[in-house]
């Protein structure tokens, strides 16, 4: 492809993408160890080509990056959005805020789309893609999203969950976009 943008991506893949020419930047979140050794893990995009590009931390700065602590994501992730200006497009991508109860916006999420949104509204006309952790039609951030961003994804798309791979399992209940 000619563009690529990863959520919780480690940081040895930043290298793989550019042992296969793509041009990478990569915005590290949070230290994760799951087996083996600790790594970075955090949002990447690359392209076939060169690109210019930025990161902004809309929650905590990338120097305040925290070893992964499940349960308290909020104060172990640092939160970033990459854009990069490749040919005619500009394309921003992140992983936005977690929530436990995704159909329902905590204080956390509402305040990073505040900030996010405020961001990005300086950003010349852009595609953003990402993992929102904002069902659409459920979670009432998701028309504060669609009031700047047109949702390009049909409607009978309810999930890209993969059933088979994901930790909530086949259960269509969990799994909404």
């Amino acid at each position: 492809p000619d563009v690529v943008c990863c959520m919780e991506a480690p940081e040895h893949f930043a290298n793989t993408l550019r042992n296969l020419h793509y041009h990478v930047t990569y915005a590290p979140m949070t230290i994760q160890q799951q087996t083996g050794p600790e790594y970075f893990e955090g949002v990447l995009l690359a392209t076939k080509g060169h690109h210019d590009s930025d990161i902004h931390y809309y929650y905590r700065p990338a120097d305040t990056i925290l070893h992964h602590e499940s349960g308290r994501q909020r104060h172990t992730i640092a939160e970033a959005v990459v854009t990069a200006t490749f040919n005619e497009y500009t394309i921003a991508t992140t992983h936005f805020t977690w929530n436990a109860r995704g159909e329902i916006p905590n204080q956390a999420q509402t305040e990073d789309l505040t900030k996010l949104l405020s961001y990005l509204h300086h950003k010349p006309s852009h595609i953003l893609c990402g993992d929102f952790n904002i069902p659409r039609h459920i979670n009432s951030l998701y028309n504060n999203l669609i009031a700047h961003y047109i949702d390009a994804i049909p409607n009978t798309y309810t999930s890209s969950l993969d059933r088979s791979l994901h930790r909530l399992g086949d259960r269509p209940e969990l799994h909404r976009l």
